[in-house]
């Protein structure tokens, strides 16, 4: 049995991120990898290229068997988008200053 298959879901993603850079972005070659985990991924049948990795209509592993893949619909950069939309709020912006005011000076 290969090792990578007892890996849990979080070591799997994090190859699979490192496949992904040095396929796409140029990145380092993701030396050390587990032998023979890109080759299970580049021969599923649903793969659909490194650079569709956790993006928009692109894929990812299965959360209860991470040695699956998955369609997304959306990758975990829109997902964080919906979180900060919901969740952050508006800073909030003070007066501002008169350039005539006492204090301040030309040139600064």
């Amino acid at each position: 049995m290969a090792a990578y298959r007892k890996l849990p879901r979080k070591q799997i993603r994090y190859w699979l991120f490192r496949f992904k850079t040095a396929s796409v972005a140029g990145g380092a070659a993701a030396k050390g990898a587990p032998r023979g985990l890109r080759q299970h991924f580049e021969e599923h049948r649903h793969f659909l290229g490194w650079g569709l990795f956790n993006e928009s209509r692109g894929w990812d592993v299965g959360e209860s068997d991470p040695l699956k893949i998955v369609p997304l619909q959306r990758g975990s950069g829109d997902l964080w988008k919906d979180v900060v939309d919901e969740e952050a709020r508006d800073f909030p912006v003070a007066a501002a200053i008169d350039a005539g005011s006492e204090g301040v000076e030309d040139g600064c």
